[in-house]
């Protein structure tokens, strides 16, 4: 089963640098957790540059990447940490009115499943909070990126990343995926820049092997 470390996200130029210091909430998570002792570093570790061939692309202090995910709401739940579910205003406006319009075509479900956004202030977002170690996204820095889990067959969802186009075909409902896809496109319009997904089957999306249980979208400021 794929883990949310593997996830081999392409670089994917942002639209402007903002120099300055991450900002990192203080009083969310726990003290005394994993979390705390994380420092978020301007650079990413060598072996990171070398394997992905990444030049970072925002130190983070973009006081407008601000705006929480909502933990749930009409139609979608983020199983991620709090950390990594920061995004511009527009970004967040986006996710909520996206799982509204999945809930008028699916009000029995399934829910739609939405992963990493960015750290808040923007810049370096890891792979797993509290493992620096587990590296870096490699396009999460900029506010307008957002990961969606593919739709699974069936009105309960699946737990995240259990779900994958290659390894457990007879679990991945295409159609519903495909729905997926064109309604990111209907509701983004002029906003909508790529859809990154590993099933070359899907009408809309750009190919990425890796990304085979979710959608990573990038919305345009």
């Amino acid at each position: 089963m794929a883990t949310d470390f593997e996830d081999d996200d392409p670089p994917i130029s942002l639209p402007s640098r903002v120099s300055g210091p991450i900002v990192v909430p203080l009083d969310d998570p726990p003290l005394e957790s994993d979390c705390d002792r994380l420092a978020v570093r301007p650079e990413p570790p060598k072996t990171h540059l070398t394997r992905r061939r990444y030049q970072p692309v925002t130190e983070g202090g973009n006081p407008n990447i601000n705006t929480p995910l909502p933990r749930e709401g009409t139609g979608f739940r983020a199983y991620k940490t709090v950390e990594t579910e920061y995004g511009y205003p527009g970004t967040v406006e986006f996710v909520k009115t996206l799982g509204k319009a999945w809930a008028e075509l699916y009000p029995d479900g399934p829910i739609l499943q939405i992963g990493d956004l960015a750290v808040q202030g923007g810049g370096l977002t890891p792979k797993s909070w509290g493992h620096p170690n587990l590296g870096y996204h490699l396009s999460h820095g900029s506010g307008l990126d957002f990961d969606v889990q593919i739709i699974a067959k069936g009105n309960v969802p699946q737990k995240p990343r259990s779900v994958t186009t290659d390894k457990t075909p007879a679990l991945y409902d295409r159609e519903r995926t495909q729905q997926l896809v064109d309604l990111i496109q209907q509701l983004a319009q002029k906003r909508f820049d790529p859809i990154l997904s590993a099933d070359t089957k899907l009408v809309g999306i750009t190919p990425e092997k890796n990304h085979n249980h979710h959608l990573h979208v990038r919305l345009k400021p």
